[in-house]
C-alpha cells in the first residue's frame, strides 16, 4: 500500500489548498472491521474520503472506471475494486467486501450508488444493506457537503462523520430480508442526511 499512502500525502496537500474541514474524524474505530457510507455529489467524493478517515480505505468502484487499463491498475493499486451495477447483484464483488471485512480492514461505499446530480440526496441502494448484515460490521455514516464559493471562487467542502451504527441496535426490523436490507439502506442514507 505505499502507493496509497504515496497518493494520500499529495491528496492531502491539495485538499488544504482548496479548503476541506472535517468534522467529527474521532467516530471512526481505531481498528476492527467497519464500513464507511458516505453520500456521493462529486468526481473528488473518494479522494476527500481518504483524507477525512484516518485509515486505508477499499473503496467499491463501477466497473466502468475500470475499463481504462491505466486508470484500472492506478485504482487497484489504490485499494479500489469494481462492481457491475447492472442489477443482477455482483456476487465477486460481494465476497471482496466480506474478504476486506473479514480482515478487520475499512470498506468504504456510496450506497446511492452513482453521485447526485443535484447533490440532493438520493436513495441506497439495498448493496449497504447486504454487506452490513452479513458482516455484522459498524457502519460510519459520513455526509460529504460543498459549501458555497469561498476565497478565489474555490468551492469549500466540508465533511461530516458520525457515530457508528450498531445493526444489533436497530431492534425493529421487518423478518423478510430483502425488505430487513432495504430497511437497513434507508436507516443509514438517514444517518448521512442527519449530520
Amino acid at each position: 500500500m505505499i502507493l496509497y499512502r504515496v497518493a494520500v500525502f499529495f491528496i492531502r496537500i491539495y485538499i488544504k489548498i482548496i479548503g476541506c474541514r472535517v468534522v467529527g474524524a474521532q467516530h471512526v474505530p481505531k481498528t476492527g472491521s467497519c464500513i464507511i457510507a458516505a453520500n456521493h455529489i462529486n468526481y473528488f467524493d473518494p479522494f476527500f474520503l481518504v483524507c477525512a478517515i484516518p485509515r486505508i480505505l477499499h473503496f467499491i468502484g463501477k466497473a466502468t472506471l475500470f475499463r481504462n487499463p491505466i486508470v484500472g491498475w492506478v485504482l487497484k493499486k489504490l485499494g479500489a475494486f469494481p462492481v457491475s451495477r447492472d442489477g443482477e447483484g455482483d456476487i465477486s464483488a460481494i465476497r471482496r467486501c466480506m474478504a476486506i471485512l473479514k480482515e478487520n480492514n475499512t470498506l468504504a461505499i456510496f450506497p446511492e450508488g452513482t453521485r447526485s446530480a443535484t447533490g440532493e440526496m438520493n436513495q441506497a441502494l439495498d448493496g449497504v444493506g447486504l454487506i452490513a448484515e452479513r458482516s455484522r460490521a459498524p457502519i460510519v455514516p459520513v455526509r460529504i457537503i460543498k459549501l458555497k464559493k469561498g476565497k478565489w471562487g474555490r468551492h469549500k467542502t466540508r465533511i461530516h462523520i458520525g457515530p457508528p451504527l450498531l445493526l444489533h441496535e436497530l431492534t425493529e426490523l421487518p423478518d423478510d430480508k430483502r425488505l430487513r436490507r432495504k430497511a437497513i439502506a434507508i436507516t443509514v442514507m438517514e444517518k448521512i442526511a442527519a449530520l
